[in-house]
């Protein structure tokens, strides 16, 4: 089980956990097939991902994956193409250990 941006749900995909709105109620319920119109009707209602079925979590604890990061970028910080894709990435990682 992983949880995926809402931009990178597709159709198809499973619901592992039920998705809730700000206010806690469940608005879509765990195992629910995801669609066209019901991942419209989720950025509709601001829900930044959803945890679907299928998917494993991080392989290491974040800690350390985002220590990774700031090595692999270490020798390239006065390039603003890679700050961006820096960035991109360290928005990645935390996504990956979002939890609800």
């Amino acid at each position: 089980m992983g949880r995926i941006s809402i931009d990178n749900l597709r159709p198809g995909m499973k619901l592992a956990k039920p998705v809730t709105n700000k206010g806690g109620a469940v608005m879509l319920a765990e195992d629910t097939e995801l669609t066209v119109a019901l991942i419209d009707k989720m950025r509709g209602m601001d829900i930044q991902g959803a945890f679907v079925q299928g998917l494993s979590g991080p392989a290491a604890p974040k800690d350390e994956m985002l220590s990774g990061l700031e090595d692999r970028f270490a020798g390239v910080s006065n390039e603003p193409r890679l700050a961006v894709l820096k960035r991109i990435m360290r928005d990645h990682l935390e996504g990956l250990y979002e939890h609800g």
